[in-house]
C-alpha cells in the first residue's frame, strides 16, 4: 500500500466517523437535547459514584495535591454541573454531549485507551418510564440514522433480579448477585440450586438467561417478590411504549440484565452489534443527587461511537460522500476562480483548489487520483471549461449558469 493510499484510507476512516457523529447529533437535536461540554480532568470523587468508573480511571496529582482523573465517564459529569446548577424548576432537562472518555484498560483486552462517545440525559422526569421509553427511542433512531440496519437493544430492570435475590437467604444473595454480573449463569445454578426457598423464585434464578424475547413473555413471568412484580409492570409499559414507537424490532427483553447495586435503580439496556468487539449503546435509570432536594429521577445513554465505527463497516453502511470539484484557473482569471468557488462552498458544494492550478492536465490527473466528480477550469471571464471526471463528458458553462444551478 503507498503511503498516498495509507493516509486517504485513514482520511476516509476520520470522515465515516465525523459523519456518523454528525448524524447521531442530528437526532439528539431533533429530540430537543441540547448540547453541554465537560472538562476532561476533574477530582476523582466526581467519578466514583460508578462503582467500575474508579478502577479504570487515569489519576493524577493536581497542584494542590489533590486527585484528579481523566474523565472516564460524563454522565458522573453531567450529573455534577446540572445538579449544581440546577433547580427543580429546571425539570425536566435534556442534555447530550459528543466527547472523547479515556479509560486505563488492560493491554490484552486490545481496547483503546480513549474513544468517543455520544449521550443524552433526561434529568427531573416525571414519569420515568416514558423518560426511558424516550432515551432508548433517542439510542436506537441515533443508531439507525448513522446507518447501522442491524442491532438489538436489551432491556432489563435491576429491580428484577433484587427482586428475586430478596427472597432467598442473606448469605447467599452477593454471591448470587456477583455471579449474575459477570454473565456466570453456572455459579448462579450452583450458588441457589441447594437453597431451601420459592419454588418459582428458585426456578426463575436458575433458569435466568431463558427470560428474555420480544416483550410479550413478561406477562407470563411468575414473580413473587413485590420488588419483581413492580419491574415487570414498569418492563411491560416500556414494552408498550416502544411498540408505539415503532421499534421493537430491534428491542429484546432479557431478565438477566443487571446493573452496578446503587446506581442504576430501575430499567437499564444495552446494545449490541455484529462486527462490533463490545457494547455499542448502555444506559438505564438512575437518581441525580441535588444540593437541597431530593434526588431527581433520571434516565441517560451512552453510544460508543468508536465501537459503532466497526460496526459499520461489517455492516458495509452506506456512507455515500459528498461529490468534490476541483477548481483549477489561468492566472489571468484567478480572482474570477477563486471568487466563485467561495461562492459555490457558500451554497454547501465542496470545492478543492488544484495543487496545479494554472495546468489544466495536471489538474485533470490530479482529479482522477483523488477520485474527484469534476474539474472547474477557468480561461475567460465569462465562462469555465467544466469536465465530469466518471465519463469524461465535457462541455463550456457561462459563470452566471454555474452559479445560478449550484
Amino acid at each position: 500500500m503507498s503511503s498516498y493510499d495509507a493516509v486517504s484510507g485513514l482520511l476516509n476512516f476520520y470522515g465515516k466517523k465525523r459523519e456518523a457523529e454528525r448524524r447521531i447529533s442530528a437526532v439528539f437535536s431533533a429530540y430537543s437535547y441540547r448540547f453541554i461540554e465537560t472538562p476532561a480532568f476533574e477530582p476523582l470523587t466526581v467519578f466514583t459514584g460508578k462503582p467500575d468508573e474508579n478502577d479504570v480511571s487515569y489519576k493524577f496529582i493536581g497542584r494542590d495535591g489533590s486527585v484528579l482523573a481523566l474523565r472516564p465517564d460524563v454522565t458522573p459529569q453531567i450529573a455534577r454541573l446540572v445538579g449544581r446548577s440546577a433547580g427543580a424548576e429546571a425539570f425536566p432537562l435534556r442534555v447530550c454531549y459528543l466527547e472523547n472518555v479515556f479509560r486505563a484498560t488492560e493491554r490484552y483486552q486490545g481496547k483503546p485507551s480513549e474513544f468517543t462517545q455520544a449521550g443524552a440525559e433526561l434529568c427531573g422526569a416525571e414519569k420515568i418510564t416514558e423518560a426511558s421509553a424516550e432515551i432508548i427511542a433517542l439510542a436506537v433512531n441515533a443508531l439507525l440514522c448513522a446507518g447501522l440496519s442491524s442491532f438489538t437493544v436489551d432491556v432489563g430492570h435491576v429491580g428484577f433480579l433484587e427482586g428475586l435475590l430478596s427472597e432467598i437467604p442473606a448469605g447467599a444473595r452477593e454471591d448470587a448477585r456477583s455471579a449474575v454480573l459477570r454473565r456466570d449463569f453456572v455459579s448462579v445454578r450452583k450458588t441457589v440450586g441447594n437453597l431451601q426457598t420459592d419454588g418459582a423464585t428458585k426456578a426463575i434464578l436458575t433458569n435466568l438467561m431463558s427470560y428474555n424475547g420480544g416483550g410479550d413473555f413478561l406477562d407470563e413471568v411468575p414473580a413473587r417478590s413485590p420488588l419483581a412484580i413492580g419491574a415487570l409492570s414498569e418492563l411491560r409499559e416500556i414494552h408498550s411504549l416502544l411498540s408505539d414507537y415503532g421499534l421493537s424490532r430491534h428491542i429484546n427483553f432479557d431478565l438477566s440484565l443487571s446493573g452496578h447495586l446503587g446506581y442504576y435503580t430501575g430499567v437499564i439496556f444495552r446494545g449490541y452489534a455484529q462486527g462490533a468487539g463490545s457494547l455499542i449503546a448502555e444506559g438505564g435509570e438512575y437518581k441525580l443527587p441535588l444540593p437541597s432536594s431530593p434526588p431527581a429521577p433520571s434516565v441517560g445513554c451512552a453510544l460508543r461511537v468508536n465501537e459503532l465505527m466497526d460496526a459499520l463497516s461489517e455492516q458495509r453502511a452506506d456512507f455515500a460522500e459528498s461529490p468534490v470539484t476541483i477548481v483549477g484557473y489561468a492566472e489571468s482569471c484567478r480572482r474570477l476562480a477563486l471568487s466563485c468557488a467561495d461562492e459555490l462552498r457558500g451554497g454547501g458544494l465542496i470545492i478543492e483548489n488544484s495543487p496545479f492550478p494554472a495546468d489544466f492536465e495536471k489538474s485533470l490527473s490530479y482529479a482522477r487520483k483523488k477520485d474527484a466528480d469534476g474539474l472547474m477550469f477557468f480561461e475567460n471571464a465569462d465562462s469555465a471549461r467544466l469536465r465530469d471526471i466518471k465519463s469524461g463528458a465535457e462541455r463550456i458553462a457561462k459563470i452566471s449558469e454555474i452559479l445560478t444551478n449550484s
